[in-house]
């Protein structure tokens, strides 16, 4: 569990270091493709975790926020998550999991792939939003996994 925790300590990290890329730049803060993209990463990481706790997913969820409820809606999520994963034991992680798709899968993912998805999924989609943001004359922070642990894994800062 420690490196389950420690992959979603350090998307938390690198999400909160993405939104003050985001919000120093000021073109971002009005570009309709940097506040996709940011929905897209919320959404999926929201979506999973209804997911994992059974419930019905919304696919427009948050679709209407303005970028300051899109960042507030962020964090509740990590509120939320980080209770989740305190709530589940090792044993746990190898539970299928019966996700909604188009296509029947040829495997269900265990509760552990599914953790993976999630957060290299939004580190793939911060990478896309750190290009973006450096188009439109942005200067995103390092986001890496290691840069956080060289760094001693600290707390995110989503002030």
């Amino acid at each position: 569990m420690n490196l389950i925790y420690d992959l979603f300590k350090h998307m938390n990290w690198a999400d909160a270091l993405m939104w003050q890329s985001v919000l120093k730049t000021p073109t971002a803060v009005e570009d309709r493709t940097v506040l996709e993209q940011l929905h897209h990463i919320h959404l999926c990481q929201h979506a999973w975790l209804l997911i994992w706790k059974g419930k019905a997913v919304d696919a427009k969820a948050g679709e209407n926020f303005d970028i300051l409820n899109l960042k507030k809606w962020a964090c509740l999520y990590y509120e939320d998550v980080f209770n989740y994963l305190a709530s589940i034991q090792e044993s746990d992680l190898e539970r299928v999991v019966n996700v909604p798709s188009i296509e029947k899968p040829l495997h269900l993912p265990s509760l552990r792939e599914t953790f993976i998805q999630i957060t290299t999924h939004s580190n793939y989609h911060r990478g896309q939003l750190i290009k973006c943001l450096r188009g439109i004359g942005g200067v995103p922070l390092q986001t890496d996994f290691i840069k956080w642990v060289f760094l001693g894994k600290p707390n995110p800062d989503w002030s």
